[in-house]
């Protein structure tokens, strides 16, 4: 699939008005087109959604909370602090076992609000959606960042273009 096809797809589909209710509002248009070329979604490259899902699959088994799936349908796994973007929905997931008998809880979904360089590690400051800030320690839980219209967009692109050959 050539690139340049890729790219005049994904113009004319934020700008085609009867898919308007997937744009995320932003205040310029043109400013989502360069985010989707750009430094902002280099996790894309060559992954499909399904390569996410799975990702997230295995780690959930691999952690004994594979209930959680669902819930996490239209995230991706964050396995570095530069992946994470400030105003972004994640949620987050404990590595650490407190007990024998202790299961995982995924975390209330919240915005990313700040991230802190401390002594003991790198804290990730989140907004929840009561107005309240909670602080994780980036080492002690698993993230999860919530997909963009956009990113998802690209990835059914990427879907759509593996099944077809180039003429």
């Amino acid at each position: 699939m050539n690139a340049n096809f890729l790219k005049q797809w994904i113009k004319e589909a934020q700008e085609d008005p009867s898919l308007q209710y997937i744009a995320p509002t932003t205040s310029s248009s043109t400013t989502t087109l360069e985010q989707a070329n750009g430094e902002q979604n280099l996790f894309l490259d060559g992954k499909t959604a399904a390569d996410l899902s799975d990702e997230i699959q295995s780690l959930l088994e691999y952690v004994g909370a594979p209930q959680y799936l669902s819930k996490l349908q239209y995230y991706q796994y964050i396995d570095s602090i530069s992946a994470l973007r400030h105003g972004r929905i994640i949620r987050c997931l404990p590595k650490v076992a407190t007990s024998p008998r202790f299961t995982p809880q995924l975390q209330l979904p919240g915005m990313v609000a700040d991230i802190k360089f401390m002594a003991d590690g790198i804290h990730v400051i989140i907004r929840l959606f009561n107005h309240r800030h909670v602080q994780y320690r980036f080492d002690d839980y698993y993230f999860f960042q919530k997909l963009t219209a956009d990113e998802m967009l690209i990835l059914s692109a990427l879907e759509d273009g593996d099944g077809e050959e180039e003429p």
